[in-house]
């Protein structure tokens, strides 16, 4: 028999990193929907297409 494995974080908000992050620790807000912003600004044929992942990829950031 093996001892069992110690519980996972528990993920509480819909941003995952930020609910695992160490108190104090520093994390940036949907940052993949903010750099296709910028990226979308520079470039106008950059598109966003998802299979309904937006809440997890935040792309509703670049709509």
């Amino acid at each position: 028999m093996t001892a069992a494995s110690p519980a996972k974080p528990k993920l509480t908000t819909s941003s995952m990193i930020a609910s695992i992050a160490s108190e104090g620790q520093r994390t940036t807000s949907a940052p993949f929907g903010h750099a296709l912003v910028k990226a979308g600004q520079k470039d106008p044929r950059i598109v966003g297409m998802t299979a309904d992942l937006a809440k997890y990829t935040d792309l509703h950031i670049f709509a």
